[in-house]
């Protein structure tokens, strides 16, 4: 027979003798896969019914699968009763799979040093020009596999720059494993302070994501992690004039006499 149940949850199902026996009947259960079970050994001496609980561990892999993984539970019968002894009965139990791979961004909050919303699109932020722009990138499921993100900026309005703001990034690749996929992973983008007039310029920081978990690239990826921001440009063109100045004056003609 066959039962069904999602990860982290339970199925309870009946068990009964289908008649009284002649004599005590023991019931063996055991588990084959994940799951844990409420008993492993029943009495029965009569057709009541008792039930049975089957716990399904919770994992937060996305395999990729409607179903995540099956627990098989058999029922070895012992009696003196030759009509029960030796009879085995077996319950399939298929696991629904409760995850859905994906990679998330988190804004970050100055005023609290902390982050707060997770997102797959930050902005559009506001970076003065010499100042920092801080998120987070964190995975929602554990991977089977590495997961390289790798952030690329792009400057937006390419045309209103000559001369335009250099930014450094603090990392140029993030790799989660399945001991760290929940961790948040910063990315701190730095203008560089120039002297330079230019309008404020427009930057796009977007992540390309890759892994030989191909289930997970394929999730993650169905909608792209996107970074905005402005640099707002803090210099004047102009000419400056030093007021400091000196007045040489002629000297008088000498007297003659």
């Amino acid at each position: 027979k066959e039962g069904a149940v999602e990860e982290g949850k339970s199925y309870t199902y009946k068990l009964s003798l289908t008649t009284a026996p002649l004599t005590n009947v023991t019931i063996k259960l055991s588990v084959v896969g994940k799951c844990t079970l409420s008993t492993v050994e029943l009495r029965k001496l009569d057709a009541t019914e008792t039930s049975i609980t089957v716990h399904a561990p919770d994992n937060v892999i996305d395999e990729g699968a409607r179903i995540s993984y099956t627990c098989t539970i058999n029922h070895t019968l012992v009696s003196a009763d030759s009509a029960y002894n030796g009879q085995t009965h077996v319950l399939n139990l298929p696991v629904a799979n409760n995850d859905v791979a994906n990679a998330k961004l988190w804004t970050f909050n100055t005023d609290e040093n902390a982050y707060d919303f997770k997102t797959k699109f930050v902005g559009p932020l506001c970076n003065e020009e010499g100042s920092i722009v801080q998120y987070g990138v964190q995975l929602d499921t554990e991977p089977m596999h590495l997961v390289y993100i790798i952030p690329k900026v792009i400057m937006l309005n390419k045309t209103n720059a000559v001369m335009p703001p250099k930014l450094s990034l603090s990392t140029h690749k993030l790799v989660f494993s399945p001991s760290n996929w929940s961790t948040i992973q910063p990315v701190i983008v730095q203008s560089v302070q120039d002297n330079v007039d230019n309008d404020n310029i427009k930057f796009q920081i977007v992540h390309n994501i890759t892994s030989d978990d191909t289930v997970f690239v394929k999730k993650a990826t169905e909608e792209t992690l996107n970074v905005v921001f402005t640099v707002t440009d803090d210099d004047v063109a102009g000419i400056r004039l030093n007021t400091n100045v000196l007045t040489v004056q002629e000297a008088a003609a000498s007297a003659t006499s």
